[in-house]
């Protein structure tokens, strides 16, 4: 009986991070796809995966874009780890996008013109760094109408 219960525990608390990250699989391949078909003359750089997140970089001559997706338990968690990255940033974007996630905001830098947005949106947790701001605001809405709300 106990070997029944221990499994049982065993199961029951490892699904849900069994399921959780089965969820970031089809999201990553949608991204990847969405920045290959509408972004067909930047050259992946960097494409890293783990269980839980995810990390790219694409360039085109001399301009970059960068892109972090992380999977959280929960909307809670993803809230409390977006402060948590916000609080490690050397300039901390402070302008609120409207309509972009759960919550948002966005740097914009003077010197270059790369924007930096932040945003949040059910569980997951998603950094972009982009040449402008038209483009930036494009891949991260694309990003999150991707994202199921739960």
């Amino acid at each position: 009986m106990k070997a029944i219960s221990l499994k049982f525990i065993l199961v029951f608390l490892l699904f849900p991070l069994a399921a959780s990250a089965q969820d970031l699989k089809p999201l990553l391949d949608k991204v990847e796809g969405m920045v290959k078909s509408n972004l067909a003359d930047w050259k992946p750089i960097i494409r890293t995966i783990h269980s839980d997140d995810a990390s790219y970089n694409w360039r085109l001559e001399d301009k970059s874009l960068n892109l972090f997706i992380k999977q959280t338990e929960s909307k809670e968690r993803a809230a409390v780890d977006l402060q948590s990255v916000l609080s490690g940033l050397s300039v901390r974007p402070r302008e609120k996008i409207e309509g972009l996630g759960d919550e948002s905001l966005l740097s914009i830098s003077k010197g270059n013109g790369y924007c930096s947005i932040v945003f949040r949106k059910s569980n997951f947790l998603i950094l972009l760094s982009a040449p402008s701001l038209a483009m930036g605001e494009s891949l991260a809405r694309e990003i999150a109408a991707m994202i199921e709300s739960k």
